[in-house]
C-alpha cells in the first residue's frame, strides 16, 4: 500500500511512516535500497505487539501533531493494525497488553475478540 501511494503521489509525499511485521519491509529499507527514503519503516511484533510498534506509533502521532489544515494525511491500515499500531491506553503498560493478547491467543480468541 505504501509503495502504491509513493508510486502514485510521488513528489507530494514529503514524509511517511510504515509499521509492518518483522520480515516484511523488503527492499524498501534504506540499507537495502541504497537511497534515503521519505518513508521510515518500522518492523514490529505481530500478533503480539512490542516496543517497536509503540515506537513507530509514537512517530506517527508526532507527524500528526505537526500536521495543519494544509497537510494531506493518508492513513492506510490493513490486517495486523491492532498489533502493529499500538499505543496502550494511559494506565495500561505494554507488558500488560502483551500478556492479555497472549492469553487471548492461547485461548483461541478470534480477531474480533482480540480487538475488543
Amino acid at each position: 500500500m505504501a509503495r502504491a501511494i509513493d508510486d502514485t503521489l510521488g513528489d507530494l509525499v514529503s514524509k511517511g511512516i510504515v509499521i509492518t511485521k518483522y520480515g516484511h519491509a523488503g527492499s524498501r529499507r534504506p540499507e537495502v535500497s541504497g537511497r534515503q527514503p521519505k518513508v521510515t519503516i518500522f518492523e514490529a511484533g505481530h500478533p503480539v505487539p512490542d516496543e517497536n510498534g509503540v515506537k513507530g506509533t509514537g512517530e506517527i502521532i508526532g507527524l500528526l501533531k505537526d500536521a495543519d489544515e494544509n497537510t494531506l494525511v493518508v492513513c492506510l491500515i490493513s490486517g495486523g493494525g491492532s498489533a502493529l499500531l499500538v499505543s496502550p491506553y494511559k494506565g495500561i503498560t505494554l507488558n500488560e497488553k502483551q500478556k492479555v493478547t497472549q492469553l487471548l491467543l492461547n485461548a483461541g480468541a478470534n480477531i474480533e475478540e482480540l480487538n475488543t
